[in-house]
């Protein structure tokens, strides 16, 4: 089945979900390779990897907000309130504005706080399902792949926020496990753990705000100078 969705958020004083789990909430991923051969599950992880090293990113969701923090070391979590640090790739979300507010650093040329809309996107909707910390989570397969992997989205409509590690998706639930499989390695990030969440989340204002058109024609305004330089 084929479809394109878009996103309604239902708001409320604490959200409560199944398995007793009520907004606020984080969800911990963990990320590495796994042989193709292999079940999706964080014990497969390969320790040794040839490949650059991949982070783990924490979803922390409000009733109206969520932050997706990545990190590579276990002390960058400590960040009190979430949003108040500076780091590339990290995003805030309001679901009222459905906006996104990206903080990015291209190339060392300057911290942007990237402000998009939600963007519509084409998936696939398989019967597949595989159980990820007791949740039943279905395969999404992103139509028109064309960066050379085959990407697939494992999500669970038991917790009804379309998000994933890179904002808002238009599936109906939350992405608890994420596949890129190329011919010679599989990525994969998978959900570790769920739990209440009590830091504090702000609206991160760190970054030099800029739209997400004006900050294509930056991006290729620094890519260029950085090329001509080599």
């Amino acid at each position: 089945m084929r479809i394109i969705l878009m996103l309604i958020f239902v708001f409320g004083g604490g959200i409560l979900y199944a398995q007793g789990y009520k907004t606020p909430f984080s969800v911990r991923y963990l990320s590495g390779y796994i042989e193709p051969q292999d079940s999706l599950h964080i014990s497969r992880f390969i320790k040794k990897h040839p490949f650059h090293p991949m982070p783990n990113y924490e979803l922390v969701v409000a009733d109206t907000v969520a932050y997706i923090h990545l990190y590579i070391k276990e002390r960058e979590r400590n960040e009190n309130p979430l949003g108040s640090s500076f780091r590339p790739l990290n995003l805030y979300i309001d679901f009222k504005s459905q906006k996104e507010f990206r903080q990015s650093d291209p190339w060392n040329s300057g911290r942007y706080q990237v402000e998009a809309s939600y963007q519509t996107q084409q998936f696939d909707l398989l019967k597949d399902s595989i159980q990820i910390l007791g949740y039943t989570c279905y395969k999404a397969v992103p139509v028109n792949q064309t960066n050379g992997f085959h990407t697939f989205f494992w999500y669970t409509p038991a917790l009804p926020h379309s998000l994933s590690m890179y904002g808002f998706t238009g599936l109906p639930g939350l992405v608890l496990a994420y596949e890129n499989w190329h011919p010679k390695f599989r990525q994969v990030t998978i959900a570790e753990r769920i739990e209440p969440e009590k830091r504090k989340l702000i609206k991160p204002k760190k970054g030099t705000p800029i739209g997400a058109l004006e900050y294509e024609k930056l991006l290729i305004e620094i890519r260029n100078r950085v090329f001509n330089r080599l």
